[in-house]
């Protein structure tokens, strides 16, 4: 089983109203929103259920094929895309949101920022969620037919996840890195490119959330 599909799997139990209903008053149905590292499209779908003129980014094509499961029955696979948010975007946008922790997979972020303001037209919004440090947990249960321990480890810079998986015939083994650097670096970063920042109060005590606009 690849990790995509236990994350799919693992990512329907989030509660993605709560989620969503701090971020809302931010966006506008509209205007045109591109979901920046869309995953497997629980948000993506979420927003198009609301009537928003959305689009969705993935550089795992893994993910983008669960994505697509999600978005047929409603008539949306057209708003999906493959492609590596370190690279240009190419196209431009009323507003951006990047969220469940996509920044904290690159290592260093100046590029990302750079071609997520350059996605963005004048006056346009960038919605981000930051952890707020590293941090140590452990977690365990079952999700669908799947057992599972999660466990998360500081590290200079970053965190790494070890996540074992069981069903009835397999287990298997996963293990990710996300890099965490101070806030005052990523803060720097985006006024340096050229955002105005306003902090707001999100849906996870452990992250911080801004609107950044061009």
């Amino acid at each position: 089983m690849r990790f995509e599909h236990f994350y799919d799997v693992f990512q329907k139990d989030i509660q993605y109203e709560a989620l969503l209903k701090p971020i809302l008053k931010y966006l506008h149905p509209n205007e045109t929103l591109l979901d920046a590292g869309c995953g497997t499209g629980y948000i993506l779908e979420l927003l198009l259920k609301k009537n928003y003129q959305a689009i969705g980014l993935d550089v795992s094509p893994f993910m983008l094929s669960l994505a697509y499961d999600k978005l047929q029955p409603l008539g949306f696979t057209h708003h999906l895309f493959e492609h590596d948010l370190k690279k240009p975007i190419g196209m431009q946008f009323n507003q951006i949101i990047c969220l469940l922790d996509v920044i904290h997979y690159f290592k260093g972020c100046k590029k990302l920022f750079l071609n997520l303001y350059r996605a963005l037209k004048p006056n346009g919004r960038l919605i981000i969620d930051l952890y707020k440090e590293p941090f140590d947990s452990f977690e365990s249960g079952k999700v669908s037919s799947l057992a599972y321990t999660w466990k998360v480890s500081k590290q200079p810079n970053g965190i790494i996840h070890q996540i074992d998986v069981q069903n009835d015939l397999d287990k298997y083994h996963y293990h990710l890195k996300q890099y965490v650097y101070p806030m005052d670096y990523y803060v720097g970063l985006l006024q340096e490119i050229g955002f105005s920042i306003q902090e707001f109060k999100g849906f996870d005590d452990r992250k911080k959330y801004f609107v950044c606009t061009k």
